[in-house]
């Protein structure tokens, strides 16, 4: 992470260019710089960088270390023919491959238990007959019309296992005009997926499921 700091204090926190107010004031201060300024040349072979605290500055010859802005840290990169968006990223290459490795196991953890509950939801029922199946979903908030079509949906694919109800109640939540009330269904539908994921057996009665979602 010290390095990432680093790279990052390198490429975004350099001093701004300077700014002026007006043509005439940049004007004098170009012509005020060009008369007190002189000319050094130092070979190439004399340059040399300095850090500290995590700043790169350039030292010529014996002179003093001396600050760079972004325009002469962006020359500098092309003088070097590389990136400026990546120079020193080299540093942080281990960091950020630890990073990736994390977040590629994250997302690996998610998708297998993902795929669990939806296995655990084609296995489960919310009941063995469509009566206890309605009871179940207008305790999770279903209201009785729409229980009772996504249970003779259910019924026709699949019987009432956890899947098939969702299934049936996310068609029928595609149907309804108000997006409103659509989202408020999908949220209960929701609620109802996520009981697959406490497990509990092949089959589950609907008198669990109830107190469950009491």
């Amino acid at each position: 992470m010290q390095n990432l700091t680093r790279a990052s204090n390198e490429l975004f926190r350099r001093t701004p260019d300077e700014c002026f107010p007006s043509m005439q004031a940049l004007w004098d201060h170009c012509h005020k710089r060009r008369e007190s300024s002189l000319d050094h040349w130092h070979p190439p072979q004399h340059l040399r960088p300095h850090v500290s605290e995590g700043r790169i500055a350039l030292a010529f010859g014996g002179d003093r270390p001396f600050a760079m802005n972004d325009w002469s840290f962006a020359q500098l990169c092309r003088l070097a023919n590389v990136s400026k968006d990546t120079i020193n990223v080299h540093e942080s290459l281990n960091e950020i491959r630890r990073i990736i490795l994390n977040l590629v196991e994250k997302r690996d953890e998610r998708r297998d238990a993902f795929a669990t509950v939806i296995k655990r939801a084609c296995q489960e029922t919310l009941g063995p007959t469509g009566d206890e199946v309605m009871q179940v979903l207008q305790r999770h908030g279903i209201t009785k019309t729409l229980a009772k079509q996504a249970v003779e949906i259910a019924r026709r694919h699949g019987g009432f296992t956890i899947f098939a109800v969702v299934d049936a109640l996310t068609r029928l939540s595609a149907k309804i005009a108000h997006a409103g009330d659509r989202a408020e269904t999908d949220e209960k539908t929701g609620r109802l997926l996520a009981l697959a994921s406490n497990g509990g057996g092949t089959k589950t009665s609907s008198r669990q499921l109830a107190a469950a979602v009491a």
